[in-house]
């Protein structure tokens, strides 16, 4: 296997042996590993006021220290969660796999005026509907994960590349998409009782 599900290849390593013989030293520095996340920087910033709006409405529940950072760890590990406890692999892939190919950019449809020609000498203006896409401008998130939780997150991908239809997904983007698709959530659906549910998801882990 040559295929990387994150930066540090830790799968990888492991199947070649590369990290079985390890001093006590050396697994204490590499506990934890610091993860770069890529997000839209509205979608971070409509993060910073959900997070904000969570302190607000719900007091001592919800620790000063939380962040936006913490809650995307949250997304991801229930996500994996999740998979590992029933979800269908297929689907999960998908799903994905789908997010991934518009992860950080902005489609919208637009009109463009095309001049097509009716004979020799006669041309006409017609539209025709395009979709633009546009870079969007992007927010780095540097996130603390365990090492163990990274290498759940790289064998998941591993079993799910079968269904990725050859979308190259590793687990920084897996972090990405779970806290992208959370927040349309918010942004669409407010205060119904799918949210409330995962906001009460969130407390619990907070408070336990």
């Amino acid at each position: 296997m040559k295929r990387s599900y994150s930066e540090y290849d830790i799968l990888l390593g492991r199947l070649n042996g590369s990290s079985m013989t390890r001093t006590f030293f050396q697994f204490i520095k590499t506990y934890k590993k610091k993860l770069t996340i890529k997000i839209p920087y509205y979608e971070y910033l409509r993060g910073q006021v959900f997070v904000e709006d969570m302190k607000i409405a719900y007091g001592d529940k919800v620790p000063t220290s939380f962040n936006i950072a913490e809650l995307i760890y949250m997304l991801y590990d229930d996500f994996l969660f999740q998979v590992q406890t029933g979800g269908e692999h297929e689907i999960a892939a998908k799903f994905l796999a789908n997010e991934k190919r518009s992860l950080g950019q902005n489609r919208k449809k637009a009109e463009k005026k095309i001049l097509r020609p009716i004979s020799t000498n006669v041309f006409s203006f017609e539209y025709e509907e395009i979709e633009e896409v546009k870079e969007e401008q992007m927010a780095y998130l540097e996130i603390l994960i365990k090492e163990q939780e990274l290498y759940r997150g790289e064998v998941l991908l591993h079993d799910l590349e079968p269904y990725l239809e050859n979308e190259l997904v590793m687990v920084e983007d897996v972090f990405a998409i779970m806290y992208l698709d959370f927040i349309q959530r918010v942004k669409k659906l407010g205060n119904s009782h799918e949210v409330k549910s995962s906001i009460q998801g969130i407390l619990y882990k907070l408070n336990n």
